[in-house]
């Protein structure tokens, strides 16, 4: 049994570490399991509909006890933005602290890493300003970005960003950008804007590191 659990974590890293070099720079791309932006149903349905990428993370809420939150049910949260935690990412932190399955962390801690990743309202790529690119987002001066601050008190600093397209300034898609004033580190994601009915979802790529932010 330990040899057969060994070999799919063999598996679930080589799949990790190939997704991470293809797509760690890349948005609306890299498959997080939705073809549409819209989703015909409530935040917890769109996760439960996608085994692939949100089986633990819909473990994870509902050993937390928050499937109200995801549901839209919860009258002080009836629309979240979610910084998707994907299945990916909660093994390996699961692994990190020797754990096998998500019921061997507590109710408490799952709530703890979820709600860093809750945000209270619907917040879309297009609310989000552009970095003035005189400044690092870090820098006094800037001013081009929207601080929101999660249900666990950490602040995601989110703002956009003009990509460059065949060497020409600025001529390529306009990606959206989350820097972690906790850590001064960028969060790598994947598809923003995955719409259900209570809120919106920006999915983190498979190579976010749960805990690090």
């Amino acid at each position: 049994m330990k040899k057969y659990i060994q070999n799919i974590k063999i598996v679930l890293v080589a799949i990790i570490a190939l997704t991470t070099m293809s797509c760690e720079t890349q948005q609306d791309v890299f498959d997080t399991g939705v073809a549409n932006a819209f989703f015909d149903g409530n935040m917890l349905q769109y996760l439960e509909s996608d085994n692939e990428n949100w089986a633990l993370t819909v473990e994870m809420i509902k050993h937390a006890g928050m499937e109200d939150i995801f549901k839209g049910s919860d009258p002080e949260y009836p629309e979240i933005t979610f910084f998707g935690i994907t299945s990916y990412s909660i093994q390996r932190f699961l692994w990190d602290k020797d754990k096998e399955v998500v019921t061997d962390l507590t109710p408490e801690e799952c709530e703890y890493w979820l709600k860093r990743h809750i945000i209270k309202g619907k917040h879309l790529k297009a609310s989000f300003p552009y970095r003035d690119t005189q400044y690092e987002i870090f820098d006094e001066n800037q001013t081009g970005y929207t601080d929101l601050v999660s249900l666990g008190d950490n602040v995601f600093r989110t703002y956009l960003e003009r990509t460059d397209y065949a060497d020409i300034p600025n001529a390529g898609p306009t990606v959206m950008l989350i820097f972690s004033l906790d850590r001064n580190e960028n969060m790598p994601l994947a598809s923003p804007d995955i719409q259900p009915d209570n809120g919106v979802v920006h999915s983190l790529n498979y190579s976010y590191v749960l805990g690090r932010f």
